[in-house]
C-alpha cells in the first residue's frame, strides 16, 4: 500500500488540480462559447471535449479512487463526507453538464445552451472547491 504521507500528497494535487481546473473552465471556457460563433463552436466544441477529457477523467478517477481508498484505511464521518462531495461531482456531471454537452455535439445553436453550462458548472465549481479547503484544513 502507498505510504500515508505520499498518499496524501497525490489526493492534495489530484483535487488542487480539479480546483484550477474546474475555476478556469467556469471563468474562462463556457463563458468563452457565447463569443464563438456557431459554426466555428462547433467544430471547436468537438476538439475541446476531446482535449478537456484527457485531463478530466484521469483527475476524477483518481479523486474518486483516492477517496475511496481513504475511507476504506480510516472510516470517519469527515471521509465520509468527503467521498460524498466527490461523487456528487459525478452526479452533477452527468446530471448537468453531459447533457448540455451532448446537445452542443449533435449542433445545436441554442444560446441558452452556452448560457447553461455556465450557470450549470457553478454547483461544481462550489463542491469542487469544498473537496480542496476540505482536504487542505483536514488532510
Amino acid at each position: 500500500m502507498l505510504d500515508g504521507d505520499f498518499f496524501m500528497a497525490l489526493r492534495t494535487l489530484v483535487d488542487c488540480g480539479m480546483f484550477i481546473l474546474i475555476w478556469m473552465v467556469q471563468l474562462i471556457v463556457y463563458p468563452s462559447f457565447c463569443h464563438i460563433s456557431d459554426e466555428a463552436l462547433h467544430s471547436w466544441h468537438r476538439t475541446y471535449t476531446q482535449r478537456i477529457g484527457y485531463f478530466v477523467m484521469p483527475m476524477m478517477l483518481a479523486q474518486l479512487i483516492l477517496s475511496l481508498l481513504t475511507c476504506i484505511h480510516t472510516m470517519t464521518a469527515l471521509k465520509v463526507f468527503d467521498l460524498g462531495l466527490v461523487v456528487a461531482t459525478w452526479v452533477l456531471t452527468a446530471w448537468l453538464s453531459v447533457p448540455l454537452h451532448q446537445a452542443l455535439a449533435k449542433g445545436s445553436v441554442d444560446p441558452d445552451i452556452r448560457k447553461s453550462l455556465v450557470r450549470t458548472n457553478l454547483p461544481r465549481s462550489l463542491v469542487w472547491t469544498a473537496i480542496f479547503f476540505l482536504g487542505i484544513f483536514n488532510p
